[in-house]
């Protein structure tokens, strides 16, 4: 999915300023990483959007009510991510706002004692998300390979003893699957020459790709593994839909998670995003969501520990507006993939429970 910067990037932020004032450095160059507890559940806290706030601390008290809900169901874990191209729209310039607002997003996340997966988006499922002057530069010219070098000596003094796992590219297999794979040996090693820059500032960091689900359960999966061979960790999004975004059986679960792990081998699969629309034009229901929920917490426990992270998409329905934009930005004006975008959340965007929500809490032992 897209990061959603426009309103919940600053959740970090508030936050830092709501628990202790935002004390503490930015780190060292010697890795203090704690291994994460297994077990770890993230939920994304997008807020309730009806009806709309009426002044900014309106908006500042629904990010933290969000963060509160989702800490007293039992999550741990927070998932953040974004574009490159907002962190550095043109090379070598940098938007300072954005940079310092990574910075406060990772200090939070460890204040809070968040288990944190980070994505990079350089790809963003369907788009690429690079500055301005790389927008068709080879993945591996020695320029695109700088200047994502350097993106990171930017961001490290920050993710030291913060983050666990590190997606470089989200949902990538719809825009190499697009009539791009002939790119992804050189995206390949554009990841491998990263990974080695990251490795002697942050040794203990998993460092993979994002890729659906529906990719690696597909008939290309053999390129997805050969593009990420040097990963240290499987990084998926699951959202168990057909080609026209109507809803698999709220089972699948029980099945797709032991392929997965299959295919992940001995590195842990990590779950970046999971979640299941409740609209009945999909073939759904809001309580097709909810046993989908308790489908999801029974295979996880099932997996005897090798899912570590696992974040659930998403707290809130999207505010009706912020659907409008993903539709623009991916292209698809589809009624079913409207639909699904529209019906994500497992509370409604008005702050009421879904049934899926009392399935999480139920499943965490927090109802």
């Amino acid at each position: 999915m897209r990061s959603l910067r426009k309103w919940i990037s600053l959740i970090g932020v508030l936050l830092l300023t709501a628990c202790d004032g935002g004390s503490g450095s930015g780190g060292s160059d010697t890795e203090t990483t704690p291994t994460p507890p297994v077990p770890v559940l993230s939920v994304s806290a997008y807020y309730y959007t009806d009806p709309p706030a009426a002044s900014d601390m309106e908006w500042f008290v629904r990010y933290l009510q969000a963060f509160a809900l989702a800490r007293d169901a039992g999550a741990t874990g927070q998932f953040q991510s974004y574009r490159w191209s907002e962190l550095e729209p043109h090379v070598g310039q940098y938007n300072q706002a954005k940079l310092s607002e990574f910075a406060s997003t990772m200090q939070s996340a460890q204040q809070n004692g968040l288990t944190q997966l980070l994505g990079i988006q350089i790809i963003n499922t369907v788009k690429r998300e690079v500055p301005a002057e790389l927008a068709t530069t080879a993945w591996n010219d020695p320029a695109m390979i700088n200047a994502l070098r350097n993106l990171f000596n930017q961001l490290l003094p920050h993710m030291h003893g913060r983050v666990h796992y590190l997606s470089i590219g989200n949902e990538v297999d719809p825009y190499f699957f697009n009539g791009r794979m002939n790119e992804m040996p050189a995206y390949a090693e554009l990841f491998s020459t990263v990974r080695t820059h990251l490795r002697p500032h942050m040794p203990t960091l998993n460092v993979g790709i994002t890729v659906t689900a529906g990719g690696w359960l597909g008939s290309n999966v053999q390129s997805l593994l050969d593009l990420q061979q040097n990963a240290d960790v499987m990084i998926t999004t699951y959202y168990p839909l057909n080609a026209d975004f109507s809803v698999q059986p709220p089972t699948a679960p029980a099945a797709d998670f032991p392929a997965l792990l299959q295919l992940a081998g001995n590195k842990p699969l990590v779950l970046q995003e999971v979640g299941y629309p409740s609209a009945t034009l999909l073939g759904s229901s809001e309580a097709a969501q909810a046993e989908f929920i308790h489908q999801v917490f029974a295979a996880w426990r099932d997996s005897d520990g090798r899912i570590p992270f696992l974040n659930l998409f998403l707290l809130h329905d999207f505010a009706s507006a912020l659907v409008d934009e993903l539709v623009i930005y991916y292209g698809s004006n589809n009624t079913n993939f409207r639909a699904y975008l529209d019906t994500l959340g497992l509370r409604h965007r008005n702050n009421s429970d879904k049934p899926a929500w009392q399935a999480v809490r139920s499943e965490m032992n927090t109802d």
